[in-house]
């Protein structure tokens, strides 16, 4: 028991006491919540920007379709006018100028089209009936007038107007086919010209 009394009459050793707090973690202030609110609107931003360049990319597709079709139309300007000329439509011919006779002609209408020639087995003759090219009918209903000119006087004799009498009809061409018709009933009259001379 002395042995036990030393221990107890020493002086007790010192104690490390490690008292275990509870940290606490500083609330956040202004800036951070700006920032966070920031970035968190920058991200909207961003995903908004990728829709509308979306949508911008489905546009600018169409557009350049758009555009690739106005690039073939300017490179062929004609190419509507011309697939309607091509198409075929019946007419009669009739040669007034030499009846009994045959018509021979040339036709080229548009660049880079190739020569028609209507001669020999080819040509129109009096009174037939042929399967035309539209572009060609139009020809020949506006090419087969020719003006007969007459001198007239003016009311004081003073000039002498030269003006159109008549039309002499050298060849007609009827349309038998009714929508042949309808695109015809287009063809205007050559225009009357007068020309006037003084004495």
């Amino acid at each position: 028991m002395a042995a036990q009394k030393k221990i107890l009459d020493q002086e007790p050793e010192s104690t490390i006491t490690l008292v275990l707090e509870p940290q606490t973690i500083p609330e956040e202030d202004e800036k951070t919540a700006q920032e966070r609110e920031l970035l968190r609107l920058r991200e909207e931003i961003a995903e908004r920007r990728k829709e509308l360049l979306g949508l911008q990319d489905a546009e600018l597709k169409s557009l350049k379709a758009k555009e690739e079709e106005a690039a073939t139309e300017s490179k062929d300007p004609w190419k509507k006018q011309r697939e309607n000329d091509e198409r075929l439509c019946r007419v009669r011919f009739e040669f007034r100028e030499q009846p009994g006779g045959t018509l021979e002609f040339s036709f080229k209408k548009y660049p880079g089209e190739s020569l028609k020639v209507y001669r020999g087995k080819t040509g129109l003759k009096d009174g037939q009936t042929y399967s035309l090219p539209l572009g060609v009918v139009k020809h020949l209903m506006t090419s087969g007038r020719c003006p007969e000119y007459k001198h007239e006087r003016s009311i004081d004799e003073s000039q002498t107007d030269v003006v159109i009498g008549s039309w002499r009809t050298r060849y007609s061409v009827s349309p038998l086919d009714f929508i042949a018709d309808e695109e015809l009933q287009s063809i205007q009259d050559p225009q009357i010209v007068t020309a006037s001379f003084q004495r």
